[in-house]
């Protein structure tokens, strides 16, 4: 993965973030540090800086947990779909209860494709059982 500037406040890779940044992560908890909760006092313990990569991203990679967007929301897919990205909303109920809750997280109207991979989805989609969304049966 490259490394890039942090998108809401600039930080350069190993730079801390500025105050009331939205990616800033709370080193007390992990969390967001403007919504966390935590009593953090911006000092101890010292922040985090910014690694260049967005939070949970690299986590949810080297786990294999992947999504893509669809018109009714996010589904579950397998890295070779080619608008996978890494699943940070699985991760992040993994990193806050330390459960997965596997790829139903993404079930749309009960029906999940269970990480199909997109040859898979290709092939059902022509035959009418699998639509973006999950609503296909």
């Amino acid at each position: 993965m490259t490394a890039i500037t942090c998108p809401d406040c600039g930080a350069a890779p190993g730079e801390n973030h500025k105050p009331g940044c939205d990616v800033e992560r709370c080193p007390a908890c992990g969390g967001q540090a403007l919504s966390c909760g935590c009593d953090w006092d911006g000092e101890n313990p010292p922040p985090l800086p910014w690694t260049g990569i967005w939070p949970g991203k690299q986590e949810a990679t080297d786990l294999g947990w992947f999504s893509v967007m669809t018109d009714e929301g996010w589904c579950s897919c397998l890295p070779d779909h080619p608008e996978a990205s890494p699943d940070l909303n699985r991760y992040a109920v993994y990193e806050s209860t330390g459960k997965d809750p596997g790829p139903d997280l993404h079930s749309i109207d009960g029906w999940n494709p269970k990480a199909i991979d997109f040859e898979t989805m290709l092939r059902l989609q022509r035959q009418g059982r699998y639509y973006p969304g999950g609503r296909g049966r």
